[in-house]
């Protein structure tokens, strides 16, 4: 996100609003981010983000869906687990999809709609 020029309080007002996201996200993992999280990050949502305001990702998949983004998840994990390359990028990637997984987890328990592979 481009804030040259801006003034200040603007900038602080993306800051902010930046701040809030990511903390929604660290806190819930990818699925709970509405198309106005995602504008307010600096990122695109999806299609259907945009065409449904206010609804967080996981509202607009079936439980199919969710589950094969799960697996996506464990599958890069046991991938990226394995790898004894040194690769920098696997070393700053693998916590982070760690960190989505459990947060993910987390939230698709409180809101009921864990599949039961997926239960502990």
């Amino acid at each position: 996100m481009r804030m040259e020029g801006l003034p200040e309080n603007q900038k602080n007002n993306i800051l902010e609003e930046m701040e809030r996201v990511g903390k929604k996200r660290d806190a819930w993992g990818p699925l709970s981010l509405t198309k106005e999280d995602h504008h307010g990050m600096g990122s695109t949502p999806s299609d259907k983000l945009e065409e449904n305001p206010g609804k967080a990702e996981v509202e607009l998949m079936s439980d199919e869906e969710i589950l094969e983004w799960l697996n996506g998840f464990k599958n890069q994990i046991e991938k990226f687990s394995g790898d004894t390359s040194g690769s920098t990028f696997i070393e700053s990637y693998l916590p982070q999809i760690i960190k989505d997984q459990e947060a993910t987890l987390r939230y698709l328990k409180d809101i009921g709609r864990l599949p039961k592979e997926f239960e502990e």
